[in-house]
């Protein structure tokens, strides 16, 4: 098994990560997609268990996380620094920024949009050229892709 797909509710189980790895080599995961809803009361102790998860995949090359009830700086919190390919879902452009720059081992970003980026595209790509500059991207209907250190022309 090399791909995981894990479904929770607003509280992730304590000892989740030992009781998978009983069933599963955590270590053969290479893509892992976590739907999970952040219960504000109980945020701390889901990200100690998500990340404690985290630690057992260490040939983890693709994470989604499937949330729209956290936030970029709890993103950037889970993501190890083995993790090339991230989709997250977003609440602003300043998020969107946030990850870009504080995750850049990663190869590529998918951001499942919650808002309408239309309005605010042509900021983010001159930020985005000044920050990472050969970077390439597409802008498709509730998705805002993004491949770095890429030297190919700019997909439309």
């Amino acid at each position: 098994m090399n791909k995981l797909l894990l479904l929770t509710g607003n509280e992730w189980p304590d000892g989740s990560s030992e009781y998978l790895s009983a069933f599963i080599d955590l270590s053969c995961i290479v893509e892992l997609s976590v739907s999970v809803d952040f219960d504000p009361n109980d945020i701390s102790n889901t990200l100690t268990n998500i990340t404690n998860l985290l630690k057992e995949t260490s040939n983890l090359q693709s994470l989604t996380i499937d949330s729209s009830s956290t936030n970029a700086e709890n993103i950037c919190l889970l993501v190890p620094n083995h993790i090339k390919h991230l989709q997250v879902a977003i609440q602003s452009i300043d998020e969107m920024k946030l990850i870009v720059e504080r995750l850049k081992q990663l190869s590529s970003i998918t951001f499942n949009m919650l808002l309408d980026i239309n309005s605010f595209l042509p900021d983010f790509l001159t930020w985005l050229m000044e920050k990472r500059n050969q970077s390439t991207y597409r802008n498709d209907t509730g998705y805002f892709s993004i491949w770095f250190n890429k030297n190919t022309a700019q997909i439309p």
